[in-house]
């Protein structure tokens, strides 16, 4: 409320001291009230807006807490065939990859060597950019 009185009354003094050296004292009052209903409305619109989207936002903050998205990902537990529960923390395997003999390198296709190159430059400037 205060900050709508104080930017109306603001407008209803410029425009007053404005408009005062080319008009006459009433016209100026006029359209100093006119400035002041105007921008009145307009602060009383901007100012509902940002409330409700304040109340959008604490509400989505609440509902959308990573910390708890945190909490509950850990606590998930998988059922297998013999009706033992375990951690997915506890399930993790790194990946094993299989090495290519010389051979094997020899006999492939040259596009397909190209392509594979290609593909690890691209991881490799990804992690530069990351690091």
């Amino acid at each position: 409320m205060k900050v709508k009185l104080i930017v109306s009354i603001s407008a209803f003094v410029l425009t007053v001291f404005i408009s005062f050296h080319s008009n006459v004292f009433l016209t100026s009052i006029k359209r100093g009230i006119f400035a002041f209903v105007i921008f009145y409305i307009f602060s009383s619109i901007i100012v509902k807006l940002l409330e409700r989207e304040m109340i959008l936002f604490n509400e989505q903050k609440n509902t959308n807490n990573p910390s708890n998205d945190l909490n509950n990902a850990n606590d998930i537990a998988i059922e297998t065939d013999d009706n033992k529960s375990y951690d997915l923390q506890d399930d993790f395997q790194p990946m094993k990859v299989e090495k290519l003999n010389n051979d094997e390198i020899d006999n492939m296709d040259p596009k397909m060597i190209a392509s594979i190159l290609r593909n690890l430059e691209d991881d490799n400037d990804k992690k530069q950019e990351n690091a």
